[in-house]
């Protein structure tokens, strides 16, 4: 779960980016906890009295007696690797932001406002966690993320093929792919998830990996297999 703080005075711009990163919670099936704050003294002190830490915060910057600027260097005496995402509506600040360390600078009203707010999740998911666990009956196996190749759903029997090996479990695969989405892995077949950094090449019916398996790519996933391997080598450049 990745715990994520919003900041900002204003219940209209609160609402939007709650609505935004709901949206990316299902669109991506990521597992995010938001917490709301009208104002930077608020924030403060439920991470000092309640002692909240947070994976992520986005910071309004023009707020009311404690600006965002000043808020963030109070959450940095606690916590100088929390990723802050400034929130504004004007560039008067951007200097200031490199003095805390920013994650990143983002416009309220820019047409990127998602991408952007997308681009710091995934960043901080990949930072918290690169390994899952599965259960066989008694045994607990941890698996590196970057060794998956694919997952195959067989009848109730999962299917985890790495780069050295095979393991078998019976969760759902729903429930691995939710593990999973945030570290470039993408849903080919009711029951496939491939990791995109091991496709070989994509037809209309399969994909080819690296390592020669084969796996079925549904026609209803087609394009989005296509679109999300897309975005991928793009990201490679």
């Amino acid at each position: 779960m990745l715990k994520i703080a919003i900041c900002d005075d204003e219940v209209i711009f609160i609402d939007m980016y709650k609505k935004v990163i709901k949206k990316i919670q299902d669109e991506h099936q990521y597992n995010l906890d938001i917490h709301t704050y009208r104002c930077g003294e608020d924030l403060i002190d439920d991470m000092i009295i309640h002692e909240k830490q947070f994976d992520l915060i986005f910071l309004d910057i023009v707020m009311g007696t404690l600006n965002g600027i000043e808020t963030a260097r109070e959450i940095r005496k606690m916590s100088q690797m929390v990723p802050i995402v400034f929130l504004t509506s004007s560039k008067e600040y951007a200097l200031d932001s490199y003095e805390i360390r920013a994650f990143n600078y983002i416009m309220k009203n820019s047409s990127q406002l998602e991408a952007q707010m997308l681009e710091a999740i995934v960043a901080c998911c990949q930072k918290k966690v690169t390994y899952i666990t599965i259960q066989n009956k008694f045994i607990i196996e941890k698996i590196d993320v970057n060794d998956i190749v694919y997952i195959e759903s067989n009848r109730r029997k999962i299917i985890v093929k790495t780069k050295s090996d095979m393991y078998e479990t019976y969760e759902k695969l729903d429930t691995i792919f939710a593990k999973l989405s945030p570290f470039g892995f993408v849903r080919t077949h009711r029951s496939y998830i491939v990791n995109l950094a091991y496709i070989q090449k994509i037809t209309p019916k399969e994909i080819m990996t690296i390592f020669g398996d084969s796996v079925i790519v549904s026609r209803s996933n087609a394009d989005s297999v296509k679109m999300k391997f897309m975005e991928y080598l793009q990201q490679l450049k």
